[in-house]
């Protein structure tokens, strides 16, 4: 193949049923033409209706690696540290069986965290490319239905931008499953971590969420990536319906980067604490 003949589209692999654009298309149609029917028709609910199955599943890996095994981590990662923080000159506290247990824990968490990552970055990946599937075939079903006199105002340009740029960034870091997953993750884990800060450096540990919220307050403001115009979506008569609240929403990358950033501030300040409080 590519020595013998040129690569066409039958050398490509057959796609399952769900990946399909009439498939996905007729799912988000339906939808949309629900929401039509309401007096404050919503695309993103529309969106979330169709794509929420292909969603949950990294949503729920997420949530067992960050609520769990991260956790999980930190704490075999503490008890090791403590074994080796023991002053030679006193009888070690904790046994030698117990810190190899701990070492082996954080081996452990790191091959599932390895595990995990390959899995959950696929699922995100396809997840993404539906939602770029059917936006596209719902985009390329209207321009195709749109009379002369609506070029007026939308240019061929507009839409060719918006099927080629702007759908394409729900592929990059997986904007849409990444986000969702730590609008839901984050109140948990920040019980878990506060609930672990407790049990390690006593009340002190309450500060540090309120330390990460001042050092935010302080970091210049993220770049939102402005997005082009888009053109009318919707399926029933002359309605006009603007995509650009849905995707700023979903893409804008200052939303995600906002719930990660302080979980990584408070996990480092409690590693950091921890190994502090091992020396004393």
């Amino acid at each position: 193949m590519g020595l013998k003949k040129d690569i066409d589209v039958n050398d490509l692999g057959n796609c399952s049923e769900s990946q399909h654009s009439e498939y996905i298309l007729s799912k988000l149609e339906r939808n949309w033409n629900n929401e039509l029917k309401k007096t404050t028709p919503s695309f993103m609910r529309a969106s979330l209706k169709t794509y929420f199955p292909y969603l949950l599943p990294p949503m729920l890996i997420q949530l067992i690696y960050s609520t769990i095994i991260s956790p999980f981590s930190i704490v075999m990662i503490g008890r090791v540290i403590r074994y080796f923080s023991a002053p030679e000159s006193e009888p070690n506290p904790m046994p030698y069986v117990t810190a190899c247990l701990c070492a082996a824990g954080v081996v452990v968490s790191t091959l599932s965290h390895i595990l995990i990552s390959h899995p959950y970055c696929l699922m995100c990946y396809r997840a993404a490319v539906k939602v770029r599937v059917g936006w596209s075939a719902l985009l390329y079903n209207k321009s195709l239905r749109l009379k002369t006199t609506a070029f007026e105002k939308t240019t061929i340009g507009q839409i060719v931008n918006l099927m080629t740029n702007d759908v394409s960034r729900f592929e990059e870091v997986n904007a849409l499953s990444v986000a969702m997953g730590y609008v839901i993750l984050v109140p948990f884990n920040g019980i878990i971590y506060l609930y672990i800060s407790w049990q390690y450096i006593g009340s002190s540990g309450w500060c540090e969420p309120y330390r990460a919220n001042a050092t935010l307050a302080f970091c210049p403001p993220l770049k939102r990536t402005p997005l082009s115009p888009t053109i009318v979506l919707s399926l029933k008569g002359r309605e006009s319906k603007s995509l650009s609240n849905a995707q700023t929403a979903i893409t804008s990358r200052n939303r995600f980067s906002l719930y990660c950033f302080p979980n990584t501030i408070f996990c480092t300040t409690l590693a950091l604490k921890t190994h502090d409080s091992c020396d004393t």
